[in-house]
């Protein structure tokens, strides 16, 4: 006769019930880069290629809640832009093992193992976010504009990620009247 083989158990939280709401957003939308226009240089190649190296402290590693699988990304930048010169690119990176430290950074040891979310090849460019200049269809309040979401339908997998970091491969140009414009990049995360 066969082996028996048998799956992982499941650990109920206390109480012994766990509600799951299929296809919810489990966050609201987080700040995961301060700025990809104005006050930031964007990472060398050799950091994009190992991304435990970076030390931007605009940079915030979010820890991926629990049960959450995926995630969609937009920027917030002032609503008033007037030029979009250049979009700026982000690459998205997995994380797991140990956690950063206070300052964000992640060991660089080997005891951290991380991959690309937004693109299955390493080497593929990062996720252009563009900004909509202005008009009355584009979303926004009486301080931020939205980039359209992406992706457009469905969701980036963080493929068991505990972490996830945005890393800057290409830094945007936008201009407003004021002159330079900040421009965050957010995620939310969803199931």
């Amino acid at each position: 006769m066969g082996t028996t083989v048998q799956g992982a158990s499941f650990e109920s939280p206390p109480g012994g019930r766990q509600t799951v709401y299929p296809g919810s957003v489990v966050s609201d939308w987080i700040t995961l880069i301060d700025d990809v226009a104005d006050a930031i240089t964007a990472q060398s190649a050799a950091v994009l290629a190992r991304p435990c190296t970076y030390s931007d402290s605009g940079s915030h590693p979010i820890k991926v809640p629990a049960g959450a699988v995926g995630f969609k990304v937009r920027l917030r930048f002032a609503h008033d832009i007037s030029a979009v010169v250049a979009s700026p690119v982000v690459r998205f990176y997995g994380m797991g093992g140990a956690a950063p430290s206070d300052a964000g950074v992640f060991a660089d040891d080997g005891t951290v193992t991380f991959e690309r979310v937004d693109n299955s090849s390493q080497a593929a460019a990062g996720l252009t976010l563009t900004p909509v200049v202005s008009g009355n269809t584009r979303l926004r309040d009486t301080t931020y504009g939205y980039s359209d979401i992406l992706p457009a339908s469905g969701r980036y997998d963080l493929r068991g990620a505990k972490w996830l970091l945005g890393l800057t491969e290409t830094k945007g140009d936008l201009t407003s009247g004021g002159g330079g414009v900040v421009c965050a990049v957010q995620v939310q995360f969803i199931n």
